[in-house]
């Protein structure tokens, strides 16, 4: 039994929408009251045994009304109008709840040894869910908690630091511990981990660290994993110019956690997945990430939140570009500048069909951390942020952060931090920049800019002439930015030097008309050696230029049209990557290599490794062959080097890219055969400099994806990884080499598969080299099973090998290589097992067919309904939505892009069932599985029956159900039955005055028209667009 004290102010309903919950009594002011509690979601439709699966479009009415219902609260209680300030005591009982809070425990037969441990998940809208509340980001106040524990040895972590921790006055097996929490906090920033903790204090002084905690047996690795964490608090405190805004602040570290982090005030919980170990490499990254996400989400998150949904970009955007600038400092301005290249490629990529930042739906990255919406918000966020410094100047944003925090100590923000407050104070600081246009196009439109460049010089006007035309990766939707403007720079590097114009974009076609400084003369370029020379300081250029075509001097010369005339060297377009944008520009291949070798910073050399990529020919690999090999370049682009070369090598279908990915990694990494030199004996591994660590993992991705012309991988690349694989030997190295043998593990596997969709059986033996093809393969096979017999017997960190001979084992299966072996995967797919490699036996099951057969069709829905881990549960709900949406736009021909595995789901082993065309094969699943009607009960089950259901995987259900299922014949609503009559509310709230945003920085007006149930309800927008 649990007894819960909320001291609140005239508000009469509290939200509470646990799993099995018993509410005993509710005391006001120590009084006795009545209440009622009705939770609209327990069930969503009446029950009824005529209803089933394909009454969905029922469903969606019910439970779309049962959700606005429930965020309205409830549990109403009684309380007199007269009563100024009252205390509302509930007294209730929460027996073995699924969501909110979470039960790590020992399980007799797979985990036996496990410790016992309970961690609550504070995703939005879910403190409700284990506490009463009123659970809104702006319904914020202290705390103070008392958690009483029937075993002495458990430790409790709370939000707020701890206050009193005492042994139970009546029973000296028991503690109290009790937490006070004087900043002010929404309900969802609590948060409560218990277990038997291994504690780990760098200092008592927060400045020094703080807590960190794990389970028992790990404090080796947690020490390692939280080394930094003092260093990264001191360059927050230090950057956002206020001191970390609570007293204390605790790390821990636990099993089958939903999110890999989730953070409450003072406590961020965190998945025992991040813990390191010194030997580890490729999981640093990924983890220092998430706890300095973790840190900065104290400030921007908890001690400031969104005033409204649609502001969660903003947070959201402050905590990853602050985290982003400690990761500069930490790890160096090179791996700054191309990682964030790679994240404008990856939000142009991801901004198609996509919602503006500032959205009309509610939704935070945190909720669904592994989908495309929290990708895509995690990611533009920042870099929007990004290009308003740029704008700005540098250090604006600085002081606009520090104004910020500084406003929200002094109480000037008491119901969060809003779009318009920002724009205001960057208004004010930087005085008359004009930020609508910005706003308007980055904030409250949608989608990314395609630019498209082309060049002509004239030589009469010495200008050089740009066509320009623009358009919106997202064009056509409602709410995208119709034309992007701003100001745009060019860059020329000429013979004479090198000259930067601005101009200004403001039409979607237009023609700019650039002047030529170097006086113009005939000039004759001298061929020099291909061999590149040593790099000169960053953004600096050195004399000469590359050629194409090796001569037997070991000289190469560039054809083009023009060979004796060079007007200029090259040009880039926004060298300073202010724009999130596709720049679309032709320029000669020569100038493309000029570029790479002579412009030293990452951004240049970056776009022309891009462009080099699709113009394959011999110099184009002689060029790309030399940067692999430069150890003075960044590591980053010799990988993404290596990989253009793979694909050069397949388009020019030449012999010399193969040689040189193959000579460049013997050469480093192999010893030397006077009698044989095609022979392979891969030295120790010698991991010491990381950087040449990743470039080897990159040299082997890149020999596996070179191709012939019957677009299978070259008989000697096949034998030389394959070589790699069975010799490789880890002696000596202080790391480990699990990661490194799992990536080679997957570049066996996929040089015996083609790039091309066709009958890959046939293509196998259409090679050349047919009769040592099999027997290569079946040798292939026994040293992948070999990995993953022996990572069963020792295994590797995360799993790793085991998780690589899994995937290489799936497509091979796809690819009607092997025989399709279900048991195979679901044995890995128990529970039990390593989470990412369930996840991969689960996703397995799925695109070989396992929904076909009865049984596997009904434990997968089993795990959606029990499994222990909560991870696993809504996994598996939405890789069968995201599966079954697949196969039905396949059969529907409406498929553009598929989520997930899509490349995997589309050549799905299905097709190795003799079934014939895969449209046809499809159809056939999808009208199978719509027919079985046990399939159809247990959704609906799982879906209104299932009270301790999470929402996520409820709403993949409901979508499962809709791509499945054609809808039931209407029937006409009983009146009882149906939801009430909608009601029209009118919301006019209150507004800081200093919170108002002037017309310039609000966006544009939005009317919203709902039609629901035959009636036509119009929400009406009064005063302020936040409400």
């Amino acid at each position: 039994m649990t007894s819960s004290s909320v001291c609140i102010y005239l508000p009469v309903l509290i939200d509470f929408v646990p799993g099995i919950l018993e509410i005993l009594k509710v005391l006001v002011n120590e009084v006795e009251t009545k209440y009622v509690y009705d939770d609209p979601l327990t069930p969503v439709v009446p029950p009824s045994s005529r209803k089933t699966a394909y009454h969905h479009p029922e469903y969606r009415q019910h439970y779309t009304y049962a959700l606005q219902e429930s965020d309205e609260g409830e549990l109403v209680i009684d309380i007199p109008e007269q009563v100024p300030i009252i205390q509302v005591q509930v007294t209730f009982i929460l027996t073995e709840p699924r969501s909110g809070l979470h039960f790590v425990l020992p399980d007799a037969l797979v985990t036996p040894d496990r410790y016992p441990q309970l961690y609550s998940n504070n995703q939005t809208s879910s403190a409700r869910l284990w506490i009463p509340c009123i659970d809104r980001y702006q319904e914020r106040c202290t705390w103070d908690i008392q958690c009483r524990l029937g075993d002495r040895e458990m430790l409790v972590l709370c939000s707020g630091e701890l206050d009193e921790q005492v042994l139970h006055p009546v029973d000296a097996t028991k503690k109290i511990s009790s937490y006070v929490l004087s900043n002010p906090v929404c309900p969802a920033s609590i948060m409560l981990a218990i277990g038997p903790f291994d504690t780990f204090i760098r200092d008592h002084d927060i400045s020094d660290g703080g807590y960190a905690f794990c389970l028992p047996g790990r404090r080796e690795q947690l020490e390692y994993t939280t080394s930094f964490v003092a260093q990264a608090l001191a360059f927050f405190e230090q950057y956002l110019g206020v001191p970390f805004p609570f007293g204390s602040y605790k790390q821990v570290f636990l099993e089958d956690t939903y999110n890999p982090a989730a953070v409450g005030a003072t406590l961020a919980v965190f998945s025992s997945h991040l813990l390191l170990e010194d030997n580890i490499i490729d999981q640093t990254y990924e983890t220092m990430r998430l706890l300095c996400r973790a840190l900065v989400t104290q400030w921007f998150g908890h001690y400031i939140v969104p005033k409204t949904w649609a502001d969660t970009w903003l947070t959201v955007g402050l905590t990853n570009y602050i985290v982003g600038l400690f990761l500069e400092r930490f790890l160096g301005k090179n791996e700054y500048k191309f990682r964030l290249k790679k994240d404008m490629q990856r939000v142009c990529e991801l901004d198609v069909n996509q919602p503006p930042v500032y959205p009309t739906t509610h939704f935070h990255p945190d909720d669904d951390w592994a989908s495309v919406r929290s990708e895509f918000l995690s990611l533009k966020s920042p870099i929007i942020l990004y290009m308003l410094e740029r704008r700005m100047g540098k250090g604006m944003l600085q002081k606009m952060v520090n104004k910020i925090l500084l406003s929200a100590a002094a109480g000037e923000l008491p119901n969060g931090l809003s779009t318009h407050h920002f724009l205001r104070v960057a208004r004010k600081l930087t005085g008359k920049l004009e930020l609508k246009t910005f706003a308007d196009q980055w904030i409250y439109g949608s989608g990314c800019p395609r630019f498209s460049f082309k060049y002509n010089f004239n030589r009469k006007k010495m200008m050089v002439e740009f066509k320009f035309r623009q358009e919106n990766t997202n064009g056509g939707i409602v709410g995208s930015t119709p034309k992007f403007t701003g100001p745009f720079t060019i860059r020329i590097h000429e013979p004479g030097g090198t000259y930067d114009t601005e101009v200004h974009i403001d039409d979607l076609e237009k023609q700019y008309d650039i002047q030529y400084h170097t006086k113009y003369k005939r000039i004759r370029r001298k061929p020099i050696t291909a061999k590149s020379k040593k790099g000169t300081e960053a953004g600096g250029t050195e004399e000469g230029t590359h050629d194409v075509t090796r001569t037997e001097e070991g000289r190469i010369e560039w054809i083009d049209e023009e060979p004796e005339r060079l007007t200029f060297e090259w040009i880039r377009l926004d060298p300073d990557n202010q724009w999130l944008c596709i720049k679309i520009f032709e320029q000669s291949d020569y100038m493309w290599a000029a570029q790479l070798q002579k412009d030293r910073d990452v951004n240049a050399q970056y776009e022309a490794i891009e462009a080099l990529d699709h113009l394959p020919s011999q110099g184009t690999c002689a060029v790309l062959s030399d940067f692999v090999g430069d150890t003075t370049a960044y590591y980053g682009l010799r990988m993404e080097a290596a990989c253009a070369l793979a694909r050069c090598t397949s388009e020019h279908r030449g012999a010399l890219g193969v040689r040189s990915l193959l000579d460049t990694f013997r050469e480093k990494f192999c010893f030397g055969d006077a009698n044989d030199p095609d022979a392979v004996l891969p030295k120790s591994n010698d991991f010491t400099e990381m950087q040449e660590y990743f470039v080897k993992k990159a040299l082997i991705s890149a020999i596996a994806a070179v191709r012939e012309l019957d677009d299978i991988a070259p008989i000697q690349c096949r034998r030389f990884l394959l070589a790699l694989l069975k010799f490789n030997d880890n002696t000596g190295n202080s790391f480990s080499d699990n990661y490194f043998v799992a990536n080679l593990i997957v570049a066996v596997g996929n040089s015996f598969l083609p790039t091309a969709r066709q009958d890959l059986s046939a293509a196998m033996g259409s090679t050349s080299a047919t009769a040592a093809n099999i027997p290569l393969f079946r040798e292939a096979l026994r040293e992948v099973h070999r990995y993953r017999n022996l990572d069963r017997l020792m295994p590797s960190y995360h799993n790793a090998v085991t998780a690589a001979c899994l995937e290489t084992l799936l497509k091979w299966m796809l690819a009607t290589l092997i025989p399709v072996d279900m048991p195979l995967f679901l044995q890995h797919a128990r529970y039990g097992n390593f989470l990412y490699v369930r996840i991969i036996a689960i996703d397995a099951l799925l695109v070989l067919g396992g929904l076909s057969i009865p049984e596997i069709a009904q434990w997968l829905l089993r795990l959606v309904a029990d499994d222990p881990a909560p991870y696993i549960r809504y996994h598996v709900a939405k890789a069968l939505t995201e599966f079954i949406g697949v196969i039905t736009g396949e059969t529907k021909g409406s498929i553009t892009s598929t989520p997930g595995n899509a490349g995997v789901l589309l050549n799905s082993g299905v097709l190795a069932n003799g079934h014939g065309n895969r449209q046809n094969v499809w159809e056939h699943m999808r009208f199978n599985l719509s027919q079985r009607q046990d399939i159809a009960k247990t959704v609906w089950h799982l879906m209104n029956s299932n009270e301790t259901l999470d929402h996520r995987v409820r709403t993949y259900l409901l979508r499962f159900c809709e791509y499945l299922y054609d809808p039931a014949p209407e029937e006409p609503l009983a009146a009882s039955s149906g939801p009430p009559v909608p009601k029209l509310r009118i919301k006019m709230p209150s507004k800081p005055a200093d919170d108002s945003a002037s017309d310039e920085e609000a966006p544009p007006a939005v009317k919203k028209v709902t039609i629901k149930n035959g009636m036509l309800m119009k929400v009406i927008h009064i005063g302020d667009q936040d409400k």
